[in-house]
C-alpha cells in the first residue's frame, strides 16, 4: 500500500545484522574461570547458568565417543562379515591426490585391486538370508521394513560421529559446516575429507567468515585421531556404500540417495540432510552425561578456544608484523572467531586446497595437542618445547601443586611455631591418620621421629 519501509530482502539483511551483533556480543560474553590447578574451569555467558567442568569430564567423553564409534560400528556389520576381514583389508593402499572432486576412497587401482571385490562382499552379507544380526532379507527377499531399522542404527552411528567431530578434533566446527561434510564431491561442492601424510582430516567447510572476505574461505584443517579415523574410512568405504548400492538396486529413499554417496552424515528421512537442530540434539546426547548440562555446539567452540588459550598460548597467540596485518593463527581459523588464517607461508599444489606444508603442520599440531590433553594421542617431543612445558604435560605438575599447599597450610594454618611438642607431635600423629592416602608408612615414621 504504498507504507513498506523495506523489501523483504532488505529486511532478511537487517534481521542477519542484527543477530550477528548479539552472536558478537555474546561471546565477548563468554568465560572461562580457571582453578588454581588448571584442571578444572567455570564456563558461563549470558542466557545459561554458570557450568562447572573439570578436564577429566571432557576426556571421559572424548573417550566414551572413542569407545562407542567402534562399537557402533561392529554392530553395524552383517553377522557374516567378520570385524578382522575389514581390519586386515590393505587400507594403506589408498592414495590421495588432493584434488577437491576425486575421493581417496575412489582410488583407481585400490578399487580394481581389492576394494571393489570388498564392497560386493559386505553388501551380499547384508542381503544373505542367513546374515542373523539384521535380517535384511525375509521370504527370499529384502525387507524395506528391516532395512529401515538398520538404517535407524546408522543414524546411532553418525550422532556418534557428530560427537567425534565436536570433541575429539581441536576446535568444535559449527552444525552447519558438519552438516555440509562432504566426503566426495557432490557437483556443487568439493570434497572435505582427506588423507594427508597418513592423518584423515576434514578440510574446509563452510565457515561463517566467508561471506566477509568475497566468498573466500577459511583455509581450516582438522585431524581425527587415528582410531576414530580408520573407523570412518572403514564405514564410508564399505558399509556406506553398500546401502548406497542397496538404495539403488531396490529403489528405496531414493531422494536420499545422492546424499547417503556425498555426505558424511546422511539420513533417510525426507532429502537426507541432517537438520542443524538434530545435529545439536546428537552433540547434546553425547556431552550431557559427562559435562552435566546441555551446551550447544557454539558454547564447545568457545571452550575450545579458552582451554587453547590458557593452556597452549602459543597456539592462539596473535602476532601482528603492522597495523595493517590481520592476527593469524591455526586455532583461532579453526575456531572462527573473526580472523583469518590468511596465505602467509605460500601455496602448494601438494596439498587440498592449496595449503602450504607448513600451515597443514600447524593445523595437525593443534588438533593433535587436544587429542593428548584429552589423552587420545601420545606427546611428541617435536612439539614447540612452550606446549611441551605447559602445566597439563609438565611431569610433576602434581606433586609441585602438593608441596605449595602444603607450604601454605603449614604457614598459614597448622602453625607449627604456635605449638609446643607435645601439641606438635599430636597435630601430625593426627595427619598422619586421617590422610593415610597422602603419608606412606616411611613418611609416618620419619615425621614421628622428628618429635
Amino acid at each position: 500500500m504504498g507504507k513498506f519501509a523495506s523489501t523483504p530482502f532488505s529486511l532478511a539483511k537487517h534481521f542477519w545484522r542484527l543477530a550477528g551483533i548479539d552472536a558478537r556480543r555474546e561471546r565477548s560474553l563468554s568465560k572461562l574461570a580457571w582453578e588454581p590447578n588448571r584442571e578444572a574451569f567455570e564456563y558461563s555467558r549470558p542466557g545459561i547458568s554458570p557450568v562447572h567442568i573439570t578436564l577429566s569430564s571432557l576426556r571421559e567423553m572424548t573417550h566414551a565417543n572413542e569407545q562407542d564409534f567402534l562399537q557402533q560400528f561392529r554392530r553395524l556389520l552383517p553377522s557374516t562379515f567378520c570385524f578382522s576381514e575389514v581390519e586386515n583389508l590393505p587400507w594403506h593402499t589408498l592414495r590421495d591426490d588432493a584434488t577437491l572432486k576425486s575421493s581417496f576412497l575412489d582410488s583407481e587401482k585400490p578399487w580394481e585391486d581389492w576394494l571393489c571385490a570388498a564392497v560386493n562382499r559386505m553388501k551380499d552379507a547384508y542381503l544373505d538370508p542367513a546374515e542373523t544380526k539384521h535380517r535384511i532379507s525375509a521370504k527370499g527377499k529384502p525387507s524395506l521394513a528391516a532395512f529401515n531399522k538398520f538404517l535407524d542404527l546408522d543414524d546411532k552411528f553418525q550422532g556418534i560421529s557428530v560427537g567425534q567431530m565436536s570433541s575429539n578434533n581441536g576446535a568444535t566446527p559449527r552444525a552447519v559446516t558438519m552438516r555440509d561434510f562432504n566426503y566426495r564431491s557432490d557437483g556443487r561442492d568439493g570434497r572435505h575429507l582427506f588423507k594427508i601424510l597418513n592423518y584423515i582430516a576434514l578440510v574446509g567447510g563452510r565457515q561463517k567468515g566467508e561471506s566477509r572476505r568475497n566468498g573466500l574461505r577459511e583455509f581450516v584443517l582438522r585431524v581425527f585421531t587415528p582410531q576414530s579415523g580408520n573407523v570412518l574410512v572403514w564405514y564410508l568405504a564399505l558399509i556406506r556404500r553398500a546401502i548406497v548400492e542397496i538404495l539403488t538396486e531396490q529403489g528405496w529413499h531414493t531422494d536420499s540417495i545422492e546424499v547417503y554417496k556425498t555426505r558424511i552424515l546422511a539420513r533417510r528421512f525426507s532429502t537426507g540432510i541432517w537438520p542443524v537442530a538434530e545435529i545439536t540434539k546428537a552433540w547434546q546426547k553425547r556431552s550431557l552425561p559427562h559435562i552435566g548440562a546441555k551446551l550447544s555446539i557454539v558454547d564447545k567452540r568457545h571452550i575450545d578456544t579458552g582451554i587453547y588459550c590458557e593452556l597452549f598460548p602459543s597456539l592462539i597467540k596473535v602476532q601482528e608484523k603492522d597495523s595493517s596485518s590481520r592476527p593469524e593463527n591455526a586455532v583461532d581459523a579453526m575456531a572462527d572467531h573473526g580472523t583469518a588464517m590468511g596465505r602467509r607461508y605460500g601455496p602448494s599444489a601438494e596439498q587440498p586446497h592449496g595449503i602450504s606444508g607448513m600451515e597443514t603442520h600447524h593445523f595437525i599440531i593443534a588438533c593433535r595437542v587436544h587429542q593428548a590433553l584429552m589423552h587420545l594421542v601420545p606427546k611428541d617431543v617435536h612439539w614447540p618445547q612452550d606446549i611441551l612445558e605447559s602445566p597439563v604435560f609438565r611431569e610433576g605438575r602434581h606433586e609441585k601443586f602438593g608441596i605449595e599447599v602444603a607450604h601454605h597450610l603449614v604457614s598459614k594454618e597448622i602453625r607449627f611455631w604456635e605449638l609446643g611438642v607435645d601439641d606438635a607431635k599430636t597435630t601430625v600423629t593426627s595427619m598422619c591418620k586421617n590422610f593415610p592416602f597422602i603419608f606412606s608408612d616411611n613418611v609416618r615414621r620419619f615425621l614421628l621421629h622428628c618429635f
